[in-house]
């Protein structure tokens, strides 16, 4: 019996590490329940059953960082926005004429926890800027950000430097 050759062609699309082994046709199938009798021998390529198992252990690590990174992100623009809205809160009421302690415990109130407030007026206007540090709240695995978020505000007619509504020049 003669053992056919793969031919050059099939030969360049199977891997060259792994080599082709020829399963002559007439192993097969037997002689009379072959279709084609003298057609392309048929390769047998190893299996590669399992390798999306071993792929996916390898991914899943890498994947679970990104996607804690990415909460610790949002987290991090919400402590941000937080931020933001009691600093404007801080900045109008202050604009308004109402104590700086009233504001800065104000401001603390609607700022994140742990943050830090400054209220500063003058003559014409408010600045209050709030600013937190922001980790990952599982650990230390990512660094820690300061987030900060700040508001002016001009200071309404008739409201002195200290606060004092009518100027407090009387």
């Amino acid at each position: 019996m003669v053992t056919p050759r793969p031919l050059p062609l099939l030969r360049s699309l199977v891997p060259h590490s792994l080599p082709p082994r020829v399963r002559p046709e007439a192993e097969v199938c037997p002689s009379t329940a072959c279709p084609s009798k003298g057609s392309v021998p048929r390769l047998s390529v190893p299996s590669s059953r399992g390798s999306v198992t071993a792929e996916t252990a390898a991914a899943l690590p890498a994947l679970v960082v990104v996607l804690a990174a990415g909460l610790w992100a949002v987290g991090a623009v919400a402590a941000q926005l937080e931020c933001v809205d009691a600093a404007r809160t801080g900045a109008r009421a202050a604009s308004r004429g109402e104590s700086l302690d009233r504001v800065r415990s104000n401001v603390l109130a609607a700022a994140p926890a742990g943050a830090r407030a400054e209220v500063v007026r003058d003559t014409e206007r408010v600045r209050v800027e709030v600013s937190v540090r922001v980790g990952p709240r599982w650990g230390l695995s990512l660094p820690e950000v300061t987030v900060r978020g700040s508001a002016v505000s001009a200071v309404e007619p008739g409201v002195g430097p200290s606060g004092a509504v009518g100027g407090g020049g009387r």
